[in-house]
């Protein structure tokens, strides 16, 4: 079966546990069965001494869900500590400082990069295993991110995150994704002091937004590889095929030929109706004939195509 990696990282583990049960895991698209393979990874960043950073084990998570590279990254842009938001909500941390401070999706690579250097020095192949998952993976990165209402006119903007973001995940394609402005229509349905149940909700929201865009982003992934695939389709013995081919056109051109000289023949001879006759039984032979060509092509296509699938790997 054909799979379609996905890679989720987020640091609500709530909100991987919901995404990861409401994607359907087997679809059937274009006669092919694929298979949805969610790899959530949860975020946990912690103090040591004056810094943040990301624990170890969720940097191992992250290698371990890269060796097999992703077809599509979705990923959360901020990933506070406990601290950190909390001295944000109670006015200790600016909007801007709390953004500054914050380990983020760009901060991701360097840290892993550091995690394998210090956890495996010696493993050069797991190293490019996980730089073609990451920064040199070309796979499309939807960032999504929330800002809170109050603090909309913090600064960087989700264009500028963005950019940020890409920079670090320089092949992907990063396409941001404005929570506020997807869910909450700007702000309008938002809250100022959001409770549990209120992050609860916006996590149910975002799951929902992100099941869409994965299964939309999988039938993408899907055509665009069949359309390639098919593309260079050829007939096999194709020499063989356009003698076929061409015999065949000049044969109808011959005897159409040879017939209407007969017609035209037996007319000046005074035998209209033996010349009907045979102009009505050509024109049905010509009919079936015109009927029958498609048709065979058609299945001799058909067959090629099945054997083409056949000869997949997987599909054997």
């Amino acid at each position: 079966m054909n799979q379609f990696h996905v890679l989720v990282v987020d640091d609500s583990r709530e909100l991987i546990q919901k995404l990861g049960s409401r994607i359907s895991p087997q679809h059937t698209i274009a006669g092919t069965h694929w298979r949805v393979v969610f790899h959530g990874v949860h975020i946990q960043a912690i103090h040591d001494r004056d810094q943040v950073r990301f624990s170890d084990d969720t940097l191992r998570a992250l290698v371990a869900a890269c060796r097999n590279q992703p077809n599509l990254i979705v990923a959360d842009y901020g990933y506070p500590s406990p601290e950190q938001a909390k001295q944000l909500f109670s006015g200790e941390l600016t909007p801007v400082q709390y953004l500054d401070r914050i380990l983020s999706a760009p901060n991701l690579v360097p840290a892993v990069k550091a995690f394998l250097e210090r956890e495996h020095p010696t493993d050069k192949q797991l190293a490019a295993q996980i730089q073609s998952s990451l920064c040199d993976n070309p796979c499309r990165l939807y960032l999504y991110t929330y800002t809170p209402l109050k603090f909309q006119d913090a600064l960087p903007t989700v264009d500028a995150r963005s950019k940020l973001t890409q920079r670090v995940f320089h092949r992907s394609e990063v396409i941001p994704v404005d929570i506020s402005l997807e869910i909450y229509e700007n702000g309008i349905f938002d809250v100022d002091e959001p409770t549990d149940q209120d992050k609860r909700f916006r996590a149910y929201l975002t799951t929902g937004l992100l099941d869409q865009i994965i299964h939309r982003e999988l039938l993408s992934f899907v055509l665009a590889r069949e359309t390639e695939r098919l593309r260079f389709v050829r007939y096999y013995r194709s020499g063989a095929g356009v003698f076929v081919i061409v015999l065949l056109g000049g044969a109808i051109g011959a005897v159409g030929e040879w017939l209407g000289e007969r017609i035209m023949a037996l007319i000046m001879a005074g035998f209209g109706t033996t010349a009907l006759v045979l102009g009505v039984l050509a024109g049905v032979a010509f009919f079936i004939l015109g009927l029958g060509v498609p048709l065979f092509f058609e299945r001799l296509m058909s067959n090629l195509l099945r054997k083409l699938k056949s000869d997949e790997p997987g599909n054997a």
